[in-house]
């Protein structure tokens, strides 16, 4: 299996409640076919210098510019989601709960009872459709309590676009926990 870049803050965990979707991999050979999948392409569409258009919405000083390109950030997303409804590419998936994630894993829950070894796809998901829809294969390390309990994953293969669009959203989640923090303090 390949793995994706590792860096000193893959393992800052941030508490969730996302709903995922996976599905499990009956083989290795499939799980394989899978990750050569991801590694091959990012799994949204997204509009050419997208990472220069994040710099344009994310600075302060962009102003209409700014704007704009969070606007076709957000169409390019919602397009793409909209996208997956529809063909449904992964084949039918379960659902599941990531309670806890890093861009290196996370705490994950589900009906199924997985195995620690089990290889998954999965795809986190939000109700307010800020998780990326991103497409990862990950791998089931250990489980915590029981049948009914959580099992902790790694992940092991993801586009480095992707990657990207995860961290972004993982830092993200630490700057509006921080500024509610903040506005609780007297």
């Amino acid at each position: 299996m390949g793995t994706t870049e590792v860096n000193e803050r893959q393992y800052a965990r941030f508490a969730v409640c996302l709903n995922a979707r996976f599905r499990c991999f009956d083989s290795a050979e499939e799980a394989e076919g899978i990750e050569e999948t991801l590694l091959a392409a990012p799994s949204v569409w997204a509009p050419p210098g997208e990472s220069e258009l994040w710099k344009l919405a994310d600075s302060q000083q962009s102003g209409a510019s700014g704007l704009l390109a969070k606007a076709v950030l957000d169409i390019s997303a919602q397009i793409e989601r909209l996208n997956r409804s529809v063909l449904d590419p992964d084949g039918p998936m379960q659902v599941g709960e990531i309670h806890e994630i890093s861009c290196g894993g996370a705490r994950f829950s589900s009906q199924q009872l997985l195995k620690p070894g089990s290889l998954m796809l999965l795809s986190p998901m939000d109700d307010e459709n800020e998780a990326p829809p991103v497409r990862i294969l990950a791998e089931v390390i250990h489980l915590e309590g029981g049948p009914a309990g959580q099992h902790g994953i790694v992940f092991k293969a993801m586009h480095p676009t992707d990657k990207k669009r995860l961290t972004r959203y993982i830092y993200g989640l630490q700057r509006r926990q921080l500024r509610r923090a903040s506005e609780l303090r007297p």
